[in-house]
């Protein structure tokens, strides 16, 4: 932890329940090593982090909880749209949920400890999108940055190969479909099975729908076609927009 401390004032969706928000050390992926959240005490004091309870930035169902040697006791927490928010160096025994249970926003998750690598009771805050990208939680805990993310219309890179769907209320992926090309448009190539997208290809969607499995699903056209492919399912976000 950081010497000099730096007052949070415009924190609204709280992690610690009482006590003001301070930072002692911030996100920083430039760093040497990285800091891949934020160190965060709710007291004034400049020599001791006071230990409070910690808990959910927001809802969402426990991903996992566990003890790690950097970390310390931590809970993971699964939110909409593939965020993950985590807790890292919580007190030995204070966990208050279990995996897979679902959580309220401000919910109890433990009580700020010292366990794993750390230096002086705190919290490490961290946001993950599709457990693979740190965020920086700031944002996220002023209300700048949420959890829901919307699809305007327009041009989107796929990040992973996606199956493709003539609809996206069918009840599964098992459909023949022709190859696309690089510029997004269909060949005649027939392929049987699961037919998917490239990875990194750049495609227009004219219109999002959800199924009815909670999965989200993106229409792009070629010629008087539409071909239906997931842009985000439990995993997170499948696409990212280009312009």
């Amino acid at each position: 932890m950081a010497k000099k401390k730096k007052y949070m004032p415009e924190v609204i969706n709280k992690v610690i329940e009482s006590g003001d928000h301070w930072e002692t050390c911030p996100f920083d992926l430039e760093a040497t090593p990285k800091h891949k959240g934020e160190d965060i005490i709710n007291r004034t004091n400049e020599r001791e982090a006071s230990p409070d309870w910690i808990v959910a930035i927001e809802d969402g169902k426990v991903y996992k909880t566990g003890y790690g040697v950097k970390a310390g006791y931590y809970v993971y927490i699964q939110h909409i749209n593939g965020y993950y928010s985590f807790y890292c160096h919580l007190k030995k025994g204070t966990i208050q949920v279990k995996k897979n249970e679902k959580v309220k926003k401000g919910q109890r998750l433990g009580f700020m400890g010292q366990s794993g690598k750390a230096t002086g009771n705190h919290l490490h805050l961290g946001i993950l999108i599709n457990l693979n990208v740190y965020e920086d939680p700031y944002p996220y805990l002023t209300g700048e940055k949420d959890f829901n993310v919307d699809f305007p219309a327009g041009n989107y890179k796929v990040l992973y190969k996606k199956y493709l769907r003539t609809s996206p209320e069918v009840a599964n992926n098992k459909y023949k479909y022709s190859k696309l090309t690089a510029t997004g448009k269909k060949n005649c190539d027939n392929v049987g099975g699961y037919a998917r997208t490239k990875v990194g290809i750049i495609m227009k969607f004219d219109k999002f729908q959800d199924d009815k499995k909670g999965n989200k699903w993106g229409r792009t056209t070629s010629g008087k076609d539409y071909v239906w492919i997931c842009v985000k399912d439990s995993t997170g976000i499948q696409v990212e927009k280009v312009d």
